[in-house]
């Protein structure tokens, strides 16, 4: 912001400056304020006040009478979709604002809200039994909605941004199986799908016997193995080129729906190799697909035409894992499982973290590493 000096121009021995503040308004277009003093220091304190000034007027016309948190998370929502977010990412906005944020604030100016509030409704979500990387969550989705609104200028400052997230004292473990954990319970899938086959002549349970192959033996996500069709196979190579995200709900009150769409991030499109047992496995399960007249380059290897749901793998899980006899561990420590052979294979660090679709080794050996030894 300039201050000029007028040459020439005193009143009682004081220089003469004028202060000018330049900005730009509410509708783009650029403005200013200027004003007129004596004394460099009086200058000073001008230009302090112009600058407050502007930046009380520009607020005043954006915010009109003061928008509510429910207007500003409507801005929000809509500037969001105009970055070009993932469904998926805006749902999960939409759902956690609607829910734990909006309920207490959702009718109040965003102007009155202060960090007493906001401690008092930390307090009460503390209250409900949540796990803490759940809080963790709601909270800094809330800090970003309010970021927003400064951003705006509907605020000058976030009244979140002087609370404390929610600290975790929760101890993680690795969760993973061991080359022989698995075979006990690949075992235990085999013999299900088997046995599904022979009394009842279905052979749709060794698409779930394929998924934790391809999990194990491979290491990809889950919405990754979704996405696989036959053509992502050649020459003892697996291509990644999509995922699908299951039950996305975009906006809160809209249906759940399924979206194919790219992997995770850039590092996530990827080709690797396959090792022999899952080239043997792939081989028997397309001759399988071929014997029903349903095999085609394009279709899904584990679903043909339908993908498999996310609370049918869940089950699966959870029974072979009772007819092997073993711990349960999540579909994604599949994953954690797969890396935990590498290491213990001695397979350079590099390799895994590009294998995994991850954008640096340093991510690998944070997530993966430290819990796979």
């Amino acid at each position: 912001m300039p201050i000029y000096k007028i040459d020439g121009k005193k009143r009682n021995g004081q220089q003469q400056y004028n202060v000018r503040q330049n900005y730009v308004d509410e509708h783009g277009k650029p403005r200013s304020l200027t004003r007129v003093t004596h004394g460099f220091g009086a200058a000073k304190i001008m230009e302090a006040k112009l600058k407050d000034e502007v930046k009380n007027t520009v607020r005043k016309k954006l915010s009109g009478s003061g928008k509510t948190l429910n207007e500003v998370f409507n801005n929000f929502m809509r500037a969001k979709e105009g970055e070009g977010l993932k469904p998926t990412t805006l749902g999960n906005y939409d759902i956690i604002i609607n829910t734990h944020i909006l309920p207490t604030f959702g009718a109040t100016t965003v102007d009155d809200i202060d960090p007493e509030m906001v401690t008092n409704w930390k307090i009460g979500l503390n209250d409900i039994g949540l796990l803490t990387s759940s809080k963790q969550t709601i909270f800094s989705d809330f800090v970003m909605l309010m970021n927003y609104a400064v951003d705006m200028n509907y605020i000058d400052k976030n009244p979140t941004k002087s609370i404390k997230q929610f600290k975790d004292n929760e101890k993680k473990e690795m969760e993973y199986y061991t080359k022989e954990e698995f075979i006990a319970f690949i075992d235990a899938a085999k013999n299900w799908a088997t046995e599904n086959q022979n009394k009842h002549g279905l052979l749709s349970e060794w698409d779930y016997y394929v998924f934790f192959c391809i999990a194990f033996y491979t290491g990809l996500r889950k919405s990754e193995i979704h996405a696989l069709t036959w053509n992502a196979i050649r020459n003892r190579t697996l291509t990644v080129k999509k995922s699908v995200t299951q039950d996305v709900i975009a906006r809160k009150g809209t249906p759940k729906k399924d979206i194919l769409g790219p992997p995770k991030s850039k590092s996530a499109y990827r080709t690797i190799t396959i090792p022999v047992v899952l080239e043997k496995i792939l081989d028997e399960h397309k001759e399988r697909q071929i014997s029903l007249g349903v095999y085609k380059e394009t279709n899904l290897i584990c679903g043909v035409d339908k993908w498999l749901r996310n609370i049918t793998i869940f089950r699966r899980n959870r029974k072979f894992a009772e007819l092997a006899g073993l711990k349960v561990i999540r579909v994604h420590d599949f994953r954690h499982s797969h890396v935990s052979v590498l290491i213990n294979a001695d397979v350079n660090i590099k390799e895994i973290s590009r294998r995994v679709g991850h954008s640096n080794v340093q991510m690998t050996w944070n997530v993966y590493c430290k819990g796979a030894n």
